[in-house]
């Protein structure tokens, strides 16, 4: 502080020594005037180091501090707390001159608070704002930033209104390719795996895609008749299948579907009976052609099955959990239900068993 102090007497000789009708003053004002300057650089200081610090923060991360931070962790709104920085840096700034002009000279003044405002009152106070240390920097100001939002609030909330007015107050939305480059970014920094990526991006693509594009047509589909009934052929032809699942359709309509596995507990005395009045019918999952497959994945999760009949017009076919697995790991997912698709052969299935054991 005293070497600014003395700066200002030095150039304050020089400007008396230039300026043409130089005004005389005590070394008392002198020192009054120099700390009054260097009070207003620091400020200067503080108000755009906060401008650059706060305003510059993400806005997710603002969001999410909003949601789950602490009350000095909180950010203010966006166009009250810009208006009041940058009206209230522009008042130190402003004021600056005028006061150095009382120690030295005209041009003198503007040299000096043009130098002390670049250096002391842009530059350091914004790189530091912008370090390492922002946020921690910023959680610690936010009082203070408060204190001086209600001192200017008179001036400046008119001017948040203006702005929001004209400018709204929406922050902007961030669309998908946005963050699976982001997601990108993290798993070239090892915050994720490449497998993790690989999910999350395919999740999140699901949302334009929809199941008329990924069903099982019905010629492919293992079903029966409601008025079927129980006997040895029905039960040789499910064994080859192999499916947990059994849709019941009659005429493009869907009845129901039923566990194979309750038809365990039959034997030979249930010949000739109808399926539908030995087995439990399930209410069947019946969804239109141009369900996203986002929104199939949450009607599997609500409904608790995961079998799904899509219906454009008349009965297309069917699309199950396997299907959105398949999906999202772009791969071919197996399981007991794997409706038209090729199954293993005996010797992969071995050799898998092989693998596995």
């Amino acid at each position: 502080m005293f070497r600014i102090i003395r700066l200002i007497l030095y150039f304050r000789l020089i400007g008396n020594c230039i300026a043409l009708d130089p005004e005389i003053i005590e070394i008392e004002d002198h020192i009054l005037y120099g700390v009054i300057s260097l009070l207003l650089i620091l400020f200067s200081g503080f108000c755009s180091g906060a401008t650059q610090g706060l305003l510059s923060i993400d806005q997710i991360t603002i969001e999410v501090k909003l949601r789950y931070g602490n009350e000095q962790e909180k950010i203010m709104e966006h166009h009250l707390l810009l208006s009041t920085l940058l009206v209230a840096n522009s008042l130190a700034n402003e004021s600056l001159p005028i006061f150095i002009k009382r120690s030295t000279g005209d041009w003198i003044a503007l040299l000096i608070s043009v130098i002390l405002v670049v250096l002391f009152g842009e530059i350091f106070p914004s790189a530091i704002m912008t370090g390492k240390h922002q946020f921690r920097i910023a959680s610690f100001i936010t009082p203070y930033i408060q204190f001086l939002i209600s001192i200017l609030y008179l001036i400046c909330y008119p001017l948040s209104l203006i702005l929001d007015k004209v400018l709204g107050t929406k922050c902007k939305r961030y669309h998908l390719e946005y963050i699976r480059q982001l997601m990108e970014i993290c798993q070239q920094q090892d915050v994720i795996k490449p497998e993790e990526l690989k999910i999350i991006v395919s999740v999140m693509e699901l949302r334009n895609k929809y199941v008329i594009n990924f069903i099982k047509p019905l010629h492919h589909v293992c079903y029966i008749q409601p008025d079927e009934p129980y006997c040895k052929r029905l039960i040789r032809r499910l064994k080859v299948k192999e499916y947990s699942l059994i849709p019941i359709i009659e005429n493009n309509c869907v009845i129901g579907l039923f566990k194979s596995k309750d038809l365990i507990t039959l034997d030979e005395s249930n010949y000739g009976q109808l399926i539908v009045e030995l087995v439990k019918v399930y209410q069947p999952l019946i969804i239109s052609g141009d369900t996203t497959m986002l929104d199939l994945l949450l009607m599997f999760q609500k409904y608790k099955t995961n079998i799904a009949f899509v219906i454009s017009q008349e009965l297309q076919g069917i699309i199950s959990l396997r299907d959105l697995f398949n999906e999202i790991l772009d791969d071919v997912y197996l399981d007991e239900d794997n409706h038209g698709t090729v199954r293993m052969d005996q010797t992969s299935q071995q050799q898998l068993i092989q693998t596995i054991y």
